[in-house]
């Protein structure tokens, strides 16, 4: 079998079949539908990232990057933490999800061609989003993440690349950034362990 991080380095939980090592198969309870199960990894490492590893409070101005099913399931979970607005960034291609967000709740969809750091910096009279949360995996997020936030903000980073990137990092220690990633990887070894 080949090693590696599912999803990654080898093909994931979307591929028409994937080898798994039996210790890691779970079987669904017979009142959970495929398509409810099929939610339970996105909803778990979205929970643990946005419960565990960010801090969110009451009337913030949060920012999602990438409105895919994890930017989507992130968006619900913010939701519960009663921000003061939530906006969601997602590529030209993405217009039906961007949709989809606006049905869930979002406040505001931006196209990441558009410099949606701009338009956050107008929402909240220059002083940008309190948190911004990185579910898209795209190399030019993260840059956009360290422009759109505010000083002393925090950047989540849920969305993985499986190669090297380039990036200016210069924003982080200039404006006393807090950047953490989170990967469910961490919460499934806990429950295997116990």
């Amino acid at each position: 079998m080949k090693q590696g991080r599912l999803g990654v380095d080898i093909d994931g939980p979307y591929a028409q079949y994937m080898k798994v090592p039996t210790h890691l198969v779970h079987v669904l309870p017979d009142n959970v539908s495929l398509e409810e199960g099929v939610l339970v990894e996105p909803v778990v490492a979205v929970s643990h990232a946005l419960l565990e590893r960010t801090k969110i409070n009451p009337a913030d101005f949060v920012v999602v990057l990438g409105p895919g099913p994890i930017g989507l399931v992130a968006v619900q979970i913010v939701k519960l933490f009663s921000p003061r607005k939530t906006a969601i960034t997602g590529l030209y291609a993405d217009q039906h999800r961007l949709q989809v967000a606006r049905k869930i709740g979002v406040d505001y969809t931006f196209f990441s061609e558009e410099n949606p750091e701009e338009k956050v910096k107008e929402l909240t009279n220059g002083v940008g989003a309190d948190v911004v949360i990185d579910c898209s995996g795209g190399e030019k997020a993260i840059t956009q993440a360290t422009r759109m936030v505010r000083i002393g903000g925090w950047i989540t980073i849920l969305g993985l690349w499986g190669h090297s990137i380039k990036v200016n990092m210069d924003n982080i220690p200039y404006n006393n950034l807090t950047v953490r990633g989170s990967w469910d990887g961490l919460v499934w070894n806990r429950v295997l362990q116990r």
